[in-house]
């Protein structure tokens, strides 16, 4: 299931984008992207250009195909997380770019305080955002 966008802090609708796929990727809708080379690819925690996350599914193993992100820098969305989550605290992204995990690169920010059977609501952290 991965990442849904949830709202802008700035109160801007979604603004989606359109990249080349790096050759061989295969990227899922809700999965955080990254830019590399212009390009984007799977994103990764300790990744410094985290576009957003992708809004389709894209399978690029024959190169030549694009996908849609969306790329608001204030974006914030939800993800299911079954752990007590306070505002203010950092996580890394998750392995496969789908979930959050752990704090050891501060990879995301933590919006909005939430119970263990409650979404947690991120956004990604100062210096992260490919548009910083």
């Amino acid at each position: 299931m991965g990442f849904e966008w949830a709202y802008s802090l700035d109160g801007s609708d979604p603004v989606i984008q359109e990249f080349t796929v790096t050759a061989s990727a295969v990227l899922s809708a809700g999965e955080f992207c990254n830019l590399a080379s212009n390009e984007a690819n799977a994103g990764a925690t300790n990744d410094a250009a985290l576009i957003g996350v992708a809004v389709e599914d894209v399978d690029n193993t024959v190169d030549g195909h694009t996908v849609r992100v969306i790329v608001n820098r204030y974006a914030v969305y939800k993800v299911a997380d079954a752990n007590a989550r306070s505002v203010g605290d950092t996580l890394d992204l998750a392995t496969g770019g789908q979930g959050v995990t752990t704090n050891s690169n501060a990879d995301l920010l933590i919006v909005k305080s939430s119970s263990a059977t409650e979404p947690t609501y991120v956004m990604v952290t100062v210096g992260n955002h490919w548009l910083d």
